[in-house]
């Protein structure tokens, strides 16, 4: 997280919102130091007294991968994968990152084409490193 869009906060100031069901310990994550952040969206939520937005509260969790799909690596998730994703990926100037430069389209694969071509061949992989 950016120093910029987060606000230190402690639970018992948490607790004493409306939401205060939302922060539960069980929902929480502590930082290294042992510092709760919470991010200005969802700080001016609890301002406004409105339900996180973006919070497992309101069912954004990501679920367990199985797993069988774990363990794939790059190459072989995109051969299984239901939608094709085109975008144009540059390196960003500091820290490594890469960013998505332009429009970013997914495209879904055909399921029948898909179960019935499994592996598919390498002309077929759209896979450009």
């Amino acid at each position: 997280m950016y120093r910029h869009s987060v606000t230190s906060v402690t639970l018992e100031k948490l607790q004493k919102s409306e939401n205060a069901e939302v922060f539960e310990e069980k929902n929480l994550v502590y930082s290294v130091a042992g510092k709760l952040w919470l991010c200005n969206t969802c700080k001016s939520s609890i301002q406004k007294g409105n339900i996180l937005c973006q919070s497992v509260y309101s069912n954004l969790a990501l679920e367990q991968i199985p797993q069988e799909l774990e363990q794939l690596n790059e190459m072989e998730a995109r051969l299984i994968s239901l939608r094709i994703p085109f975008m144009k990926m540059v390196a960003l100037a500091r820290g490594g990152q890469q960013s998505i430069h332009g429009p970013a389209v997914n495209v879904p694969a055909i399921l029948n084409v898909v179960c019935s071509l499994l592996p598919r061949p390498p002309s077929e992989w759209h896979w450009y490193p």
